[in-house]
């Protein structure tokens, strides 16, 4: 028998020639995303591995990079071999290595259990690594397509350079901001529609910080900056009001494009920055020519196809750098402190004496590569020198399963719920009204997730379990890594035959809390916020994985189909059904210490507190 697999978009060609291949015998289909409109009435087998195989593989994976960063090579840790400067480069790749790491292992692993019964395997798969791994089965045809780059926007290029010259200029005059300041926050989201919490208007802002950014005081500089876009017609940035215009927080701000483009304009800067990335390649060299196990050969590959990324990390390094040299300050804080574009900034700021403090703005566990370190990271201080969590259990995973120091975790609560007791003090009736025209509000927190079949499946399962709900209104909230995915949510709930529901990407999350009488979700943190609210939660969890334990916490119902979901909505609805007002008590005092309206005071506190220091 002959077996096809599916783990990438297929061209018009070799959907013709699957179809010529299955009208010549017997074939098995397995497909790791939606099936094009030429096959779409086959329906793919169950997945290979099991819910708890595939655990254990991406396990095993983490657990390989982790211990290759410090393997040591003549004396020295690779980990620290890639440091340049101060710039520790392995860190600031190794969780983009993950996920297509742990892809790459997944899709071999099913191989080689689908070898043994099949006469061909025809795998048609994006990865160039695959067809050179000695474990790959020899019955194993592999089709390796490399996905059509969009087309150049030139639009975009027009616009992202009138934005780069604007803000540019604008960043000129704003040096004189600096004087008098001792700290500063670094504001590099996406923004997206925020509630004020005095007037309880809506504003485009930083989701994680707005609140934080509004009410820290005049010591404070706010470094803004906007993600270079990637200029293709799959992309999207326009120029918008708020790129110029710093919700009242001008005479604060400076616009971190003068400082980068600054640099680039620097000759100085491209002759250090070639000195550092010569070093980078005698350290790359030295690796390429240790003695590698097969699994390390195939990490580092992944790293060095990351390369290219490092010079535009090392630029914008040495131009912070050369900034904080000439303006010293006591702390640089942020979200998303793990992430290379801003670690470089924080590597910079902290070579020159500033105490870096990472705020958490999400779920953290020991299977995410961004928060893990090594014992011998911890002894290195490769982490922010103090990271303020949202709660007793957050500071636990980060000591007991990530390696942090316990006295630089600090518990303060969340940012974003200091608005929550306003919200509760009213009712926002006419935005339910307005969203679902007198029905119940139950609202879909989407979310990009590594496995497509779970992320189309989770969508359909909801447009088909309330489609013929005649009391329901489903409102879908697009994750901000989702908002251009209309078209693929859109085509979902047309297959489920669903005509009650919207599509939101800019109703403030927050409002929509407050408005819903459901909330589902998959594991995304949005499902800890509901219960901030006291909302019924329901989780769509078919592998009864429980990822963020809020099925075993007491304050959601677990879903593993349809049939599961239609029930559980109609019991919250028709109050069959009550969330457990004990368990949520509970809940919320470990994950988010207080939700009291003043979190953003205890942060500002200890920030201050570390001049003192």
């Amino acid at each position: 028998m002959d077996t096809i697999i599916i783990n990438r978009q297929l061209a018009d060609k070799e959907i013709i020639a699957i179809k010529a291949m299955m009208e010549k015998g017997d074939f098995r289909l397995y497909a790791s995303l939606g099936l094009p409109a030429g096959l779409a009435h086959l329906i793919p087998e169950q997945p290979v591995l099991s819910s708890q195989e595939k655990k254990q593989l991406f396990a095993n994976a983490l657990s390989g990079l982790l211990q290759f960063g410090d393997k040591i090579i003549d004396g020295i840790a690779v980990s620290k071999r890639l440091t340049i400067g101060s710039m520790p480069l392995w860190h600031y790749q190794r969780f983009r290595i993950y996920f297509p790491l742990r892809t790459l292992l997944l899709e071999l692993a099913e191989l080689r259990q689908l070898s043994i019964d099949s006469d061909r395997l025809i795998c048609y798969s994006s990865s160039t690594l695959l067809s050179g791994l000695p474990e790959l089965p020899s019955n194993v045809e592999l089709h390796v397509g490399i996905a059509q780059k969009s087309a150049v926007s030139y639009k975009m290029v027009a616009a992202f350079a009138l934005f780069a010259i604007l803000r540019f200029f604008i960043g000129a005059f704003q040096m004189m901001n600096i004087s008098g300041k001792r700290h500063v926050i670094l504001d590099r989201s996406e923004k997206q529609v925020c509630v004020d919490p005095d007037t309880l208007r809506t504003k485009q802002d930083n989701y994680n910080l707005s609140y934080l950014l509004d009410r820290s005081g005049e010591e404070f500089l706010v470094i803004s900056e906007v993600e270079i876009p990637k200029f293709n017609t799959a992309s999207s940035f326009r120029l918008r009001g708020y790129h110029f215009w710093q919700q009242g927080r001008m005479q604060r701000t400076l616009y971190g494009e003068y400082i980068l483009f600054r640099a680039m304009l620097s000759q100085r800067i491209h002759r250090q920055k070639a000195a550092l990335l010569r070093d980078f390649d005698c350290a790359v060299e030295k690796i390429g020519k240790a003695s590698l196990s097969q699994s390390e050969k195939l990490i580092f590959s992944f790293f060095i196809g990351l390369r290219r990324t490092n010079s535009f990390f090392v630029v914008k390094y040495l131009a912070y750098l050369r900034f904080f040299k000439q303006h010293r300050f006591v702390t640089i804080s942020c979200i998303d402190e793990n992430s290379p574009s801003v670690r470089c900034i924080l590597d910079a700021g902290r070579a020159h004496g500033s105490e870096i403090i990472g705020i958490q703005h999400g779920m953290i566990s020991d299977e995410q590569p961004a928060y893990l370190y090594t014992a011998s990271d911890r002894g290195h201080h490769v982490m922010a020198d103090h990271t303020l969590v949202w709660g007793e259990y957050w500071k636990a995973v980060l000591i007991n399963k990530c390696n942090y120091p316990p006295e630089r975790i600090h518990v303060i609560g969340q940012l974003r719920t200091d608005v929550i007791p306003r919200l509760k003090e009213t009712s926002d009736i006419d935005l339910k009204t307005k969203l679902t025209g007198g029905k119940s509000l139950v609202v879909f927190a989407s979310q990009p997730q590594p496995d497509a079949r779970v992320r189309r499946q989770a969508a359909f399962d909801v447009f088909t379990a309330l489609k013929d709900e005649k009391d329901v209104f489903i409102l879908v909230k697009l994750h901000p890594a989702e908002r251009n995915a209309v078209g693929y949510y859109n085509g979902i709930a047309e297959a489920a035959g669903c005509s009650n529901y919207r599509l939101v990407y800019d109703i403030d999350l927050y409002r929509l809390l407050a408005a819903c009488d459901v909330l589902i979700t998959c594991y995304s943190a949005v499902g800890t916020e509901a219960v901030y609210f006291a909302k019924p939660l329901i989780i769509l969890d078919y592998n009864r994985d429980d990822l963020m334990g809020y099925h075993a916490e007491g304050v959601a119902a677990q879903a593993t189909c349809t049939g599961d979901l239609k029930m559980q909505v109609r019991g919250f609805l028709d109050r069959k059904m009550l969330p457990d007002k004990a368990a949520y008590a509970a809940f919320i005092n470990a994950y988010a210490y207080q939700v009291d309206g003043h979190a953003v005071d205890r942060c500002l506190e200890f920030i201050r507190s570390l001049e003192q220091g």
